[in-house]
């Protein structure tokens, strides 16, 4: 394990370390310096991750979180309301099937207000299958972002730290070790294991490890982390994530 912010001092409850948290500050790196030069008005407007330099080593905290980011919510929205709508027309479509006989036979004493009616139960139907799927999907999507994730990184070494609902890890890794960084739609597992696709940001090792952090934050955040990552490991391109 390298000296550095995130590696200084380990908590007791968890058995991970709790970094103090250096000045923030923005770092112009010298002409012979083969780190990169970081330039933080350029992380995502809802990002909650902080990045600090000390000189040597980057180091990027994501800290829990206890409601999903805007694009996580903008996507969850259509995505329920695409199923939703499936849901919507299976319903309707049960209904018609079993009501068909009696609608045929009373056709002539149905009144004119019905179809106004029956387009606000339809409407009614959509929205209440609507927000039922998206809580649902969104309190899936919650459990992930409560877990913390530390990240120090130098140009020959990288160390991660993560704990919370999807399991405790701790990884050294030096370059030679890594071969590529990049985003991952995969499975969620931990204390929260189920079938839901949860987009992580991955990194490959040349052993064939997949090491997976920072489940269902945004993925404009994801691959702002993952363009830092590269440039200041040296992976090419630096923004092939």
């Amino acid at each position: 394990m390298f000296n550095g912010p995130a590696c200084e001092a380990r908590g007791s409850r968890t058995g991970y370390f709790h970094a103090p948290a250096p000045r923030q500050h923005k770092t112009n790196a010298m002409p012979n310096d083969p780190r990169p030069s970081l330039s933080y008005d350029t992380l995502p407007r809802h990002a909650t991750i902080s990045v600090s330099d000390d000189g040597e080593t980057i180091t990027l905290t994501a800290p829990a979180r206890e409601d999903a980011g805007h694009q996580a919510r903008r996507r969850l929205a259509r995505s329920s309301a695409l199923s939703a709508g499936v849901y919507s027309a299976g319903v309707l479509m049960l209904i018609g099937a079993l009501s068909y006989g009696v609608i045929r036979a009373n056709w002539a004493y149905i009144p004119g207000s019905a179809a106004p009616l029956a387009g606000i139960f339809v409407l009614a139907l959509f929205a209440l299958l609507w927000q039922s799927v998206y809580r649902k999907q969104l309190d899936a999507v919650v459990g992930p972002l409560q877990q913390t994730t530390i990240v120090a990184v130098r140009p020959q070494r990288l160390l991660i730290e993560t704990y919370g609902p999807m399991g405790v890890e701790s990884h050294d890794l030096t370059r030679t070790q890594v071969r590529d960084i990049k985003l991952l739609l995969d499975v969620r597992d931990g204390s929260l294991g189920d079938e839901t696709m949860t987009d992580w940001l991955t990194i490959f090792t040349h052993d064939g490890q997949m090491v997976r952090l920072l489940p269902a934050r945004d993925r404009e955040e994801l691959k702002w982390v993952g363009r830092l990552l590269r440039k200041t490991l040296g992976i090419e391109p630096a923004d092939a994530v």
